[in-house]
């Protein structure tokens, strides 16, 4: 059941939320989102998936089946597509995972119930690499393939 809620993760907000119409592209260099994007963190529980969805899909319209293919492969279906790299990179802002400085709080991860422990955060930085969304598509790639692989509870 753990890696159900886990899994659950970012398809949560999916579910609940329909899409907005407002739409930033990332460009080749995608290091350049304001401030007012991504550096309002809050790892407070009263700031919920749902709004941090929103909030990211406000810039970067991801789709539902992007997001669904990711929870159920680990993989988009199309990863050379920024914008679904950089709503990443804002939800993981957003929800507390990265720290202002783009550091990963894998404590934080372990608390909300992304991971059972931040032996799997500390493997998965290993692999971040590249501009900023594309180090946040690697982490939750990376995050998303372990959960996918471990054993049922």
């Amino acid at each position: 059941m753990q890696s159900t809620n886990i899994l659950s993760f970012l398809l949560i907000c999916i579910v609940i939320t329909a899409s907005t119409s407002c739409a930033i592209a990332c460009d080749d260099s995608d290091d350049d989102l304001s401030d007012s994007q991504v550096s309002e963190v809050s790892s407070t529980p009263d700031y919920s998936i749902e709004s941090i969805y929103v909030e990211c899909n406000d810039s970067f319209i991801t789709t539902m089946e992007y997001l669904e293919t990711l929870n159920q492969t680990g993989r988009f279906p199309e990863e050379s597509d920024k914008t679904p790299l950089c709503f990443l990179r804002c939800f993981l802002h957003k929800s507390g995972i990265y720290d202002e400085m783009e550091n990963v709080i894998g404590e934080r991860a372990v608390e909300i119930g992304w991971v059972d422990s931040e032996q799997t955060i500390d493997e998965c930085m290993e692999q971040m690499v590249g501009s900023p969304c594309q180090k946040a598509y690697q982490l939750v790639r990376c995050v998303t393939e372990h959960n996918l692989k471990r054993p049922s509870d």
